[in-house]
């Protein structure tokens, strides 16, 4: 179980990452590549040090809303705008929203959590009925 102390401090780290890679990509490809190859660049390589882990922690409004500020400063550096507004339809236009990357990996961890607990099931039970054909195959040549 994630403590709040564990909880901020990862929150710290995560974004300490995320601005240290995205800062490194914008530095070198921010003014000569197009907005949408950066963006591409910020979610294959910045978003992930972003989001790892956080689904297994639980996560307030505060610190979503916190995150979402993280990015929506990357957006507005990189369209060149100061308008909060506009960088947030941004994100939700390149598909890059915090509150539904969380949910989505929290979904991801549950249907995986789910198929691991199908197949034990499944397992069990193929070998109880493995043992009873064995038990009747037994009986019937005895």
């Amino acid at each position: 179980m994630c403590t709040l102390l564990l909880d901020i401090s990862s929150l710290k780290n995560a974004k300490k990452s995320f601005y240290r890679a995205f800062n490194s990509i914008f530095g070198k490809v921010g003014r000569i590549a197009y907005e949408n190859v950066v963006i591409e660049l910020l979610k294959a390589k910045c978003l992930p040090s972003l989001y790892y882990g956080l689904e297994a922690c639980p996560i307030n409004k505060s610190q979503i809303k916190s995150l979402d500020f993280l990015l929506n400063n990357a957006f507005r550096k990189i369209f060149l705008t100061k308008s909060y507004d506009i960088a947030s339809e941004c994100i939700l236009f390149f598909r890059c929203s915090v509150s539904d990357a969380i949910y989505a990996r929290k979904l991801q961890s549950t249907e995986i959590g789910l198929c691991k607990r199908f197949v034990t099931n499944t397992v069990d039970e193929l070998a109880t009925v493995h043992e009873c054909i064995r038990v009747m195959t037994t009986c019937i040549s005895s």
